[in-house]
């Protein structure tokens, strides 16, 4: 049977286990195999039902992706994936190819039911800050999978204090990966007014709106003046 159709109905949550070295797939374990998978790694939040009255649309936001991947909704397989830390992720994408793991391998694999997946998703998402896998296409910047676990906790965080509606305050080290952009190409932008500039610095540090980051992100922020 194809692994990736075998997937979409299969009551397994994987491990995520970063990108391969030579491809750029990404590595999942489950089931007693190791996938690699071409496709994307996404941090998923639903808006809360009392904000509102229509119906709810998911936000993905990208962390990482294997080179060159390009979304096909015909093919692509959606993977429900734990990271080290416990974070709850998702992968979108297709099996390029599946490997047995030796029996110790197998004990860490954790497969559940369907009455377990759905109470397991019910979870509320935990906090932190850190790292999107496009900044390191585009900067150069290196990154570890540690890094990229740090930014999704940071990003559930934001999103669950935006679903209670309450607007986060979020600093470069966030900003950068979750547009993604260099700090020294965003600070450049904000000189000429293409970019948001920060609402507060405290001791050093500097602070944006999660709200006007986003709409940035979404194409919705208005440029401003360049500043003289």
């Amino acid at each position: 049977m194809d692994q990736s159709k075998k997937a979409k109905g299969a009551a397994v949550i994987y491990s995520y286990r970063g990108q391969d070295d030579s491809t750029g797939h990404l590595r999942l374990q489950g089931a007693g195999k190791e996938l690699l998978v071409a496709g994307a790694l996404y941090v998923t939040s639903k808006p809360s039902k009392t904000l509102s009255s229509g119906p709810q649309k998911v936000a993905r936001f990208e962390l990482r992706a294997s080179p060159d991947f390009v979304r096909n909704r015909e093919q692509d397989s959606t993977f429900s994936v734990r990271t080290e830390t416990g974070e709850r992720l998702r992968v979108i994408g297709k099996v390029v190819s599946t490997k047995s793991l030796p029996m110790l391998e197998i004990k860490k694999v954790r497969v559940i039911s369907p009455r377990q997946e759905v109470q397991t998703a019910k979870a509320p998402p935990t906090s932190s800050l850190e790292k999107s896998s496009q900044l390191k296409k585009k900067s150069g910047t290196k990154t570890t999978p540690n890094e990229d676990e740090q930014f999704a906790k940071e990003l559930s965080r934001v999103l669950t204090l935006e679903r209670h509606g309450e607007d986060s305050d979020v600093q470069m080290s966030f900003v950068k990966r979750f547009i993604p952009k260099s700090d020294k190409t965003l600070y450049r932008k904000i000189r000429a007014g293409k970019f948001p500039r920060a609402y507060k610095k405290v001791e050093g540090s500097t602070y944006w709106k999660f709200s006007v980051i986003r709409a940035y992100k979404e194409g919705r922020w208005q440029p401003e003046s360049p500043q003289p």
